[in-house]
């Protein structure tokens, strides 16, 4: 079983074609994952809200949707959403876990490779997605949501070792896993000449990006 994610994991590092089709295949096994972690997004949403001012009609950009566990979240506070993700599959369990929102709107997107306009949002979110791409791509694609956001990029991840079954997913994936949020971060931010604020939310990291030149 180990070395089976350990060959996905290595993979779609490299390509987001066996990406796509990693999260088609687990789909139906994502239950366990969304019981896990709603109630952490639910609480990451309220303490965000109470630190910088979500109201109003404020729109969001989200990559890596998933099964739309943050997409429901943001859907409370955005006058309108548009979430995104590679997975058919795992679109259609978010569309049908948000069928009661009119405030969203899904649709297949790649976040390596992002045609968005410039500043089309208030706010760019990615949750649970920067540790799958390698540093080069995470570098690009900070960069091109960086361009997306007309006031800030914020990222949500896993704190390192905090909780059994984030260790175990880092061992399983025999990978780079938290680079980014233990260090990579300040370097990436530096090259970007962006500005990050951090916080620790419900045993998670949220970095809030924005650039220099906008603060």
């Amino acid at each position: 079983m180990k070395k089976w994610i350990q060959r996905h994991a290595q993979t779609y590092h490299r390509s987001t074609d066996s990406m796509k089709q990693f999260y088609e295949r687990i789909h139906g096994l994502y239950w366990f994952v969304e019981k896990y972690m709603g109630h952490c997004l639910t609480d990451v949403m309220s303490e965000l809200s109470a630190r910088i001012p979500l109201s109003g009609r404020l729109t969001a950009l989200e990559y890596c949707c998933g099964s739309g566990l943050l997409t429901i979240e943001l859907s409370q506070y955005f006058e309108a959403v548009t979430a995104r993700d590679l997975s058919p599959k795992m679109l259609a369990r978010a569309q049908k876990r948000t069928a009661r929102k009119s405030n969203i709107s899904f649709s297949e997107g790649n976040v390596l490779h992002i045609d968005d306009p410039d500043s089309c949002a208030d706010y760019a979110f990615i949750s649970f997605g920067l540790h799958l791409f390698s540093p080069t791509d995470r570098k690009e694609i900070l960069r091109q949501l960086l361009r997306t956001a007309r006031k800030e990029v914020i990222i949500i991840e896993h704190l390192p070792k905090v909780e059994l079954l984030v260790a175990l997913a880092e061992w399983l994936e025999g990978s780079h896993y938290f680079d980014f949020v233990n260090t990579e971060w300040r370097k990436v931010a530096d090259e970007l000449n962006a500005h990050v604020d951090r916080d620790i939310i419900c045993k998670m990291q949220v970095q809030r990006w924005r650039l220099n030149s906008s603060r």
